[in-house]
């Protein structure tokens, strides 16, 4: 069992940090010991029991084999483990913060960027359809409820008495000024919609032993329940909210913090709420959730939600230039990033193809790809394209490849093959980098002799090498 130090939030239930929250203001925590090989031990002692606490930590802030001797230790999710763990994180990053290290998360970042984008109208409107909509509460896991009505909603108090008075189409008065006949056309779309994803959460979860009002959205179930609402407005904490499926402005900012550091932080107003498909933002001042693409969620996501939980990222010179390649460059192509301008002495050159293409003296395409890498260049093995039928042109004949269902040789209508030919190549080279070809291949209805060298950037190769 592995997990960072600084994500015990999501190793540990809510309730289980609370208990080592009071565990911590109580000082039950004692003879705490943290070892050079990374061993850190504690004892919680209480009015009975004596308790022996213990787990390693890699020098990445990685927490393996938690083990404590109450009942629960075995599991390694107790609270007496929750305790030493949030001890030990508040120690680590205060000497993170001395050191010349980089933030406990950068390597998590750099692993998880490597391996692996309205109408003002109201809810409720004047002769609208009856509606069931949710009251969410942005808690930790998000859950909502449910609401019927027309002009004035009424809480569904039971989620399986609500489903049978559908199946049966019961009458029902929720108030003295409405009374429903439960009927799947007598509501609109949304809520149809949201009837059946609430169907499939409680078939998902055993709610007949819990709560009947109240259900959690995850990582699935959160993704389909905001698209229900697209370009709409819900209810979050009891506050109108619009639900706008765009890309939130979010910035960056790094600076150099001293120390042989740099520090990043992040600039806007958004909190991030759940990384779905979509990744969702909620900006609270004005009232709007943001549904960001996937593409936009996959690069930019998870370091604001890390620059927002810590409030500054520590980045080493040492760490900088695998952390811009791996994070910096996928972000900025979404997320305004300020202060690059600092990098440029730590960054690595940009590695970058070359193509070149020609005819050899044999009539045959051929081609050479280079890698540029900085100031060195490495060459690979030349390619070539081999030929099948000759056709005759304006100035000589060439090879060029033809399916086989449109060899017709010395058909005149046929003389577009070769030009096809050298145009799908130069096309293909085109898409995988920088390409350079002569005038013969460039030539729309002229192809000519073959030449035995050409120039490109200032570099020649022989055209039969």
């Amino acid at each position: 069992m592995k997990f960072n130090i600084f994500d015990y939030e999501k190793h540990f239930s809510k309730n289980t940090i609370k208990l080592a929250e009071q565990l911590l203001k109580s000082n039950k925590l004692s003879d705490v010991h943290f070892s050079d090989n990374g061993l850190n031990k504690a004892v919680i002692r209480d009015s009975i029991f004596r308790l022996d606490v213990s787990f390693m930590l890699d020098p990445n802030g990685v927490v393996s084999y938690p083990d404590c001797s109450c009942p629960s230790g075995f599991m390694g999710n107790c609270c007496h483990i929750a305790a030493l763990v949030m001890f030990a994180a508040n120690e680590y990053q205060s000497r993170l913060e001395s050191s010349d290290q980089s933030s406990g998360a950068v390597n998590i970042l750099i692993n998880s960027y490597t391996e692996t984008a309205v109408s003002d109208d109201p809810l409720l409107t004047e002769k609208t359809p009856v509606r069931i909509l949710p009251e969410i509460q942005f808690t930790s896991p998000i859950t909502y409820s449910l609401t019927i009505g027309r002009d004035r909603q009424y809480k569904v108090k039971d989620i399986f008495t609500l489903y049978n008075f559908f199946s049966n189409e019961v009458t029902h008065s929720y108030g003295k000024n409405f009374c429903f006949e439960h009927k799947l056309e007598n509501i609109d779309e949304k809520s149809r919609r949201l009837l059946d994803l609430t169907a499939l959460i409680c078939a998902a979860s055993n709610y007949y032993y819990r709560s009947l009002r109240e259900f959690k959205l995850d990582e699935k179930t959160a993704e389909k329940f905001f698209a229900i609402f697209k370009n709409d407005y819900v209810s979050i904490d009891g506050k109108k909210v619009y639900v706008a499926y765009e890309e939130p402005p979010i910035s960056f900012t790094i600076t150099d913090a001293g120390n042989s550091r740099f520090s990043m932080t992040c600039e806007g107003k958004f909190k991030p709420i759940i990384k779905c498909m979509h990744g969702f933002f909620f900006d609270e001042p004005a009232m709007k959730l943001y549904a960001a693409s996937p593409q936009f969620t996959k690069a930019v996501y998870d370091l604001y939600n890390e620059c927002c939980r810590t409030g500054e990222l520590f980045i080493s010179q040492n760490d900088m230039p695998l952390f811009y390649t791996a994070v910096l460059k996928r972000v900025k192509q979404f997320a305004e990033v300020n202060g690059l301008d600092e990098l440029d002495e730590f960054l690595p050159p940009e590695l970058t193809p070359q193509l070149y293409i020609d005819l050899n003296e044999d009539n045959e395409i051929i081609g050479r790809l280079d890698f540029r890498y900085g100031d060195n260049v490495y060459p690979s093995r030349p390619i070539k394209y081999d030929v099948s039928n000759h056709y005759s042109d304006t100035v000589g004949p060439l090879q060029a490849y033809v399916e086989p269902s449109a060899r017709q040789t010395g058909s005149r209508r046929k003389t577009g093959g070769e030009y096809a030919a050298c145009k799908h190549l130069r096309r293909e080279l085109h898409q995988r980098g920088a390409c350079g070809d002569t005038q013969r291949v460039s030539a729309r209805r002229k192809i000519y002799p073959p030449e035995k060298r050409f120039v490109r950037a200032d570099e020649r190769f022989d055209s039969r090498a």
